[in-house]
């Protein structure tokens, strides 16, 4: 059994690095499987579950993300003595939290966990530390850009170099994008280009596209802000056509797990009404048989009628949401390609074809403008802020704002995925 486990959390995890979150999932489902008994195997449990909690914030579904992840440390809290792959499962534990609450716009509570996560780090001594402070320095790192403290920020990443110097490590690529990043909020161009190019020649050199897309939308701004347009346009080209397809990619991802957890809610639901409705059988069969043969039977015409209702309106809701559907399907496409193109007609044509999603909107915050909704719409249509950012010119700052400030005027619960949400209007 536990080589079972092992075989199918191994493809999880390679299957999490190269970004087929759906497929990772599914894996670590079947090894979690294996490895039901928390006291012979706590140590594989709680890796499972922080590998899928993983998978669930890369693709945005925050609360199952979280929910996950608290699994896996409390399995680990149990542990004693902890050696370094305990500590190490742990750590990770607390850096995708720090994630979590990163995306929800929590940054108290992100810096407390990723906080704790340094202090666990200087309790192991594996020959191979320097990867866990290194990206633990990056991660600090990210917090303080996104906090607008550039000068922390330039700190924490000066030193994860320092730390993977003359180790030849790939985390040497988000230092040198952070690093890039930071050059570009302080107008140092030319050290930006370096840090850009620099990240770039690493990922070519190790054979990886960790950070590609990061990297050519710094060159493109970092030659634009030169006045090198040429450079400029062609690594907007190459940033868009990779994040592009990066964004379909995991919508598809994204909308099939949620999909998924509808239909388990769904389900869920199917169950505890048939166990109702076999105790209420139960009882008035028994109540039956104690009076007449009559009203046993003109009870049971009467269920018949009830089920042959429910089997109705089921039969017609399937062919009302098949119609709606096709009727989706085929005006979806239009709207995605007006999206991208910031048309000032995406709004009225989102409109026209979602009408119940902004009727719904509107019911629930009323005094939302129209921009307010155009941004619902990005996001109801699957969009990440990097997505919006990108398609309305705007910073991925300004959008993850505008985001939160549209969670808060539309009571979105801090623990709920904004993804999530919008499925269920």
């Amino acid at each position: 059994m536990r080589g079972l486990a092992q075989g199918n959390y191994y493809r999880a995890l390679v299957l999490f690095h190269i970004g087929n979150y759906h497929k990772s999932i599914q894996y670590v489902k079947k090894s979690i499987e294996y490895t039901s008994d928390i006291e012979k195997d706590a140590q594989l449990h709680a890796q499972n579950y922080n590998l899928l909690g993983a998978n669930y914030n890369r693709l945005e579904l925050f609360t199952l993300a979280s929910e996950n992840i608290k699994k896996s440390i409390a399995i680990l809290n149990k542990i004693e003595p902890k050696d370094n792959k305990t500590l190490y499962t742990l750590s990770a534990g607390y850096t995708e939290l720090s994630y979590t609450y990163d995306d929800l716009k929590e940054s108290d509570s992100a810096y407390y966990f990723l906080k704790k996560q340094r202090k666990l780090l200087d309790k192991m001594t594996s020959k191979d530390i320097f990867r866990h402070i290194s990206l633990s320095d990056i991660n600090m790192g990210n917090y303080f850009y996104m906090a607008n403290k550039n000068d922390s920020a330039r700190h924490y990443y000066t030193q994860a170099i320092s730390v993977l110097e003359g180790k030849g490590h790939l985390y040497e690529v988000p230092a040198m994008l952070g690093l890039g990043s930071v050059d570009l909020e302080q107008n140092k161009v030319d050290d930006a280009l370096q840090h850009f190019l620099q990240a770039k020649k690493l990922m070519k050199e190790g054979k990886s596209t960790l950070g590609i897309s990061q990297a050519y939308q710094g060159l493109e701004m970092a030659y634009e802000k030169k006045g090198d347009y040429k450079n400029a346009k062609e690594y907007q080209l190459l940033y868009k056509r990779l994040d592009d397809s990066i964004a379909i990619a995991n919508k598809i991802q994204r909308d099939s797990l949620i999909n998924e957890v509808i239909k388990f809610e769904k389900e869920e639901q199917e169950q505890i009404s048939n166990k109702r409705f076999m105790t209420i059988s139960s009882v008035v069969g028994f109540i039956v048989i104690l009076s007449s043969i009559g009203i046993f039977y003109f009870i049971r015409r009467k269920r018949k009628e009830l089920i042959t209702e429910k089997e109705n309106i089921i039969h017609q809701k399937e062919e009302e949401n098949h119609d709606l559907k096709q009727k989706i399907n085929e005006s979806f496409e239009e709207v995605i390609q007006l999206a991208k193109d910031n048309s000032p007609e995406f709004f009225t044509r989102f409109r026209e074809v979602y009408p119940h999603v902004v009727e719904k909107i509107l019911q629930i915050a009323p005094q939302l403008r129209v921009t307010e909704l155009t941004l619902c719409a990005y996001f109801f249509l699957g969009f990440t802020p990097k997505d919006v950012a990108l398609y309305t010119f705007k910073s991925v700052h300004t959008v993850r704002n505008r985001r939160q400030n549209l969670r808060n005027k539309l009571n979105v619960p801090a623990d709920e995925s904004f993804d999530l949400w919008f499925k269920n209007l």
